[in-house]
């Protein structure tokens, strides 16, 4: 399992496969023989005389307790996933929800009862991207070996099924039914459903690790593991201007309403601010410190009159919103937790951090020292989540094998 797929979706260090996969014996290896009776002894006598190491063994067994929360605060649970899930997505018009997990099914089912209506099968390995088109007329589902399926809603059938190298990322276009996909080979591939043709943006062969469709529809930007950005023209499959590489891959990245900018957040604590009309890096933001942490969401602010605001949060908990015109800090904090992704509020003047204990912290997004009660419920690391249009209700999905169908607060 590659590096990025680990630090996503098991935040807590463990790899999804099991040790033993790749763990074997040389038969040409001394091993030292122990008798039974010895080995007998020895387990009596583990743990000094005077019981200090059984005192040890328990605050141990204390550590890895699971973590119960106070109260659950979802108005639905939905638990139809046998193992952890990924990923999430809301529908357009706020009835359907997507889920994807390790069990290497997705569901579709309605956000106000649970219900399933498509059961997503035919995957290879576990599901990590699933997500509905810009109608909400078809759902795309991509699976970690590079299986892509696309499901029509009203008839419930599949009209597209490909196969790609191992799958980082996927991105419905924001007008048309043209379906991205990128790739552990670098390749970023796109679909015209109806159809089924498909062309590719090429590469250099190094992993492509996020990308994002301009508001515009008319280009693509794509960050990869070396830490290179490309932005692509849609119509010519042509690179235009590509950041060259440092070294640092390129983890999350979110695109500026006015077409002309896009955030990337980089592995080392770091944020680029690119021109999509040259290519030139504009500035970095330093998101982490003292030491560098992965930059798990970077966000321009969607508000009106806060265009110039945007918001990143590191794998460790640093949480900062900065001016982008002077790359500024306007606020910034640490919290106790380690972070998994940040998005801004649609309608309140909040933002929305999922944290690996499983709670989702509010915060405010103009002034983060005034804070506001956290949403409780889930019991795991929060994987995934996702608005609903009207931004009122939020979906969240954990490694507790649950999703949860919050109300968002209604703030002053």
């Amino acid at each position: 399992m590659p590096e990025k797929d680990a630090r996503r979706f098991n935040l807590k260090g463990d790899s999804m496969a099991d040790a033993d996969d790749d763990f074997s014996l040389d038969p040409n290896d001394v091993y030292e023989e122990v008798e039974i009776e010895d080995l007998e002894n020895m387990l009596e006598s583990d743990g000094s005389e005077n019981g200090d190491d059984d005192g040890a063994a328990g605050e141990e067994e204390e550590d890895l307790a699971p973590y119960v929360p106070e109260r659950d605060d979802a108005k639905l649970v939905f638990n139809k996933h046998t193992k952890s899930i990924f990923c999430c997505d809301i529908d357009k018009t706020g009835t359907l929800a997507v889920t994807g997990g390790e069990d290497d099914i997705a569901y579709v089912w309605e956000l106000s009862t649970g219900e399933v209506k498509i059961t997503c099968k035919d995957n290879s390995d576990s599901v990590v991207s699933a997500k509905f088109n810009h109608d909400g007329s078809l759902v795309a589902t991509g699976d970690m070996a590079g299986n892509v399926q696309v499901w029509k809603i009203s008839n419930q059938e599949r009209v597209l099924q490909d196969q790609i190298s191992e799958l980082n990322w996927m991105e419905w276009h924001p007008a048309i039914n043209v379906l991205f996909a990128g790739a552990a080979d670098g390749n970023v591939t796109f679909w015209r459903v109806s159809s089924g043709e498909c062309k590719i943006l090429p590469s250099s062969g190094v992993s492509s690790e996020v990308g994002k469709i301009l508001p515009d529809g008319k280009r693509a930007v794509v960050g990869y593991e070396d830490g290179s950005v490309r932005v692509f023209d849609l119509h010519t499959c042509k690179c235009t201007f590509q950041v060259p590489a440092d070294g640092v891959p390129i983890k999350s990245m979110s695109c500026h309403r006015d077409n002309t900018m896009v955030m990337a957040g980089c592995n080392n604590g770091e944020t680029k601010l690119v021109n999509t009309k040259n290519g030139k890096v504009l500035g970095k933001l330093s998101c982490a410190a003292p030491e560098p942490y992965c930059v798990e969401s970077a966000e321009f602010c969607p508000w009106e009159n806060h265009a110039n605001l945007a918001a990143c949060v590191t794998l460790n908990g640093d949480v900062s919103v900065w001016e982008i015109s002077h790359q500024e800090i306007r606020n910034k904090t640490t919290l106790p937790e380690n972070m998994t992704k940040l998005a801004w509020s649609k309608t309140n003047r909040c933002l929305i951090l999922g944290t690996v204990k499983g709670d989702v912290e509010l915060m405010n997004g103009l002034d983060l020292s005034k804070k506001i009660p956290p949403l409780l419920g889930h019991s795991s690391t929060i994987l995934d989540f996702c608005q609903s249009g009207d931004g009122k209700l939020l979906l969240t999905v954990s490694d507790d094998f649950t999703a949860r169908v919050f109300e968002m607060p209604v703030l002053e």
